[in-house]
């Protein structure tokens, strides 16, 4: 794999997970978290003091996907560099 292809192949895997990361944490966001308050509360801030340990568990579950990802790319990158494939 030449560095050109190499540096192709991650760019696009970057963009295609970071916008599946983006799209799902828009979906937790305006649907179920709205949706969860507006039950709850009958309201749909998003901002509702009760619902802070809720919100803070959601908010540490997408922060460990993200840092599952970038160590996931950093693990990868590093088999790749290692392990040159001779072409």
């Amino acid at each position: 794999m030449s560095l050109i292809d190499f540096y192709n192949y991650f760019q696009e895997q970057l963009k295609r997970t970071f916008g599946e990361l983006v799209e799902q944490y828009r979906q937790i966001n305006e649907q179920f978290l709205k949706s969860i308050e507006g039950f709850i509360e009958m309201k749909n801030t998003r901002a509702s003091p009760n619902m802070k340990e809720y919100y803070y568990y959601w908010e540490r579950r997408v922060y460990n996907a993200l840092i599952k990802m970038v160590l996931r790319g950093i693990i990868k990158f590093k088999y790749l560099i290692s392990h040159p494939t001779s072409k």
